[in-house]
């Protein structure tokens, strides 16, 4: 493997990127021989090897510059854990209908403190800025001037 040609060079970066890429390119392990499966096992675990050397290097160096992750915000404290690969990222995958100008959030769980709790349930009242009427606060035939106001409240019961 290239990677390994990159890890006796001394290129660590390069090398798990190459291990990645052999690791992203192989098919299901059922589907390979009983040797190419111990390479592909065996590139995982360098992958996890050096991802593991790249998270304390990170967290030394943040250390040393006065980092302490209790005291630091939850955002930054994510960041890393996304960055190390503890966290992943989920974007929003609509099923149905892509909505272009909602912000992008990732999940987070527990309660949601847009408005409502688990144990309390409140309406919420949302406008989109897009300018265009909800299927069901839209009225039959609009005037103009209505048109022109823009969308009006749709209140929304969680």
């Amino acid at each position: 493997m290239m990677g390994d040609c990159l890890a006796t060079a001394g290129d660590d970066r390069a090398a798990a990127s190459h291990y990645r890429a052999a690791i992203n390119a192989a098919p299901p392990p059922n589907q390979l021989p009983a040797e190419l499966r111990e390479e592909i096992s065996r590139a995982e675990s360098m992958c996890e090897r050096y991802a593991a050397q790249f998270e304390t290097f990170l967290r030394e160096r943040l250390a040393a510059r006065g980092f302490v992750e209790g005291r630091s915000s939850a955002r930054f404290s994510d960041s890393l854990d996304i960055q190390t690969g503890r966290k992943r990222i989920y974007f929003q995958e609509p099923r149905q209908y892509f909505f272009p100008s909602f912000h992008r959030s990732s999940f987070t769980p527990g309660p949601i403190s847009r408005g409502w709790t688990s144990s309390k349930r409140r309406p919420t009242t949302f406008a989109p800025s897009c300018g265009k009427y909800s299927r069901k606060n839209r009225p039959s035939n609009p005037t103009s001037s209505q048109l022109r106001a823009g969308p009006r409240p749709i209140t929304w019961v969680c």
